[in-house]
């Protein structure tokens, strides 16, 4: 989690999700600090409760492949890394979603459940998106020659997410993350399809529109 005091803006990390690219834009900032507990950190200070807060989602199954690509690389090595780094895909989902991995790395839904974020951003609509943010902060967090999108891991670049899955992968990731697939709005089937938002229903990301507009 990235604290700007200056702006009095919360940026919350959603891990896997061009959080470490923005992180790093934010950073460069007067003002900014990476809380104790490190970038993923999901509770806001008290004294920043007030501030604006903004983070990203990400598609389930991308989000899922991404993590598994990242543990692959090992780089840098960790426990965790070592651990997985020679499973197969299939593999990794398994001990993610049944075994210890899960308390590791939340689904979305739970990593921002206790946050009232003031805008939800979309991964898969980088860098578009990015216009959404008031003027008062992208003015200060866009036009900078350090800033750069899309994230700075660029493990799925060139790759296709959809091709490592079958429907028992896929139903094992819908049941874990059936709320993000709810609150965030995305189509459980597009792990066979092109279009990763299921369109048509109210969710978190209209909401969040509704408070910038009145920001």
């Amino acid at each position: 989690m990235i604290v700007n005091h200056e702006l009095k803006l919360v940026f919350v990390a959603t891990p896997r999700t061009a959080s470490r690219s923005m992180s790093a834009a934010l950073m460069e900032l007067p003002g900014s600090k990476e809380l104790e507990g490190g970038r993923h950190r999901n509770q806001i200070p008290e004294e920043a409760l007030g501030y604006w807060k903004f983070a990203f989602v990400r598609n389930p199954y991308s989000r899922e492949y991404s993590h598994y690509r990242y543990r692959q690389k090992n780089d840098p090595p960790s426990p965790l890394k070592q651990k997985t780094k020679d499973m197969t895909f299939g593999q990794y989902v398994k001990w993610h979603v049944e075994d210890a991995g899960s308390q590791e790395d939340p689904p979305q839904a739970e990593f921002l459940r206790n946050i009232k974020l003031d805008l939800l951003l979309r991964f898969e609509e980088l860098p578009q998106c990015l216009m959404k943010i008031p003027r008062k902060f992208a003015d200060r967090i866009l036009k900078r020659p350090y800033f750069r999108f899309p994230h700075l891991y660029r493990l799925t670049v060139g790759q296709d997410w959809r091709n490592a899955y079958n429907a028992s992968i896929a139903v094992q990731i819908q049941t874990w993350a059936r709320q993000d697939f709810i609150e965030f709005n995305y189509d459980p089937n597009s792990w066979i399809t092109s279009d990763a938002l299921n369109p048509g229903s109210d969710n978190q990301l209209e909401k969040a529109k509704e408070c910038q507009k009145n920001s």
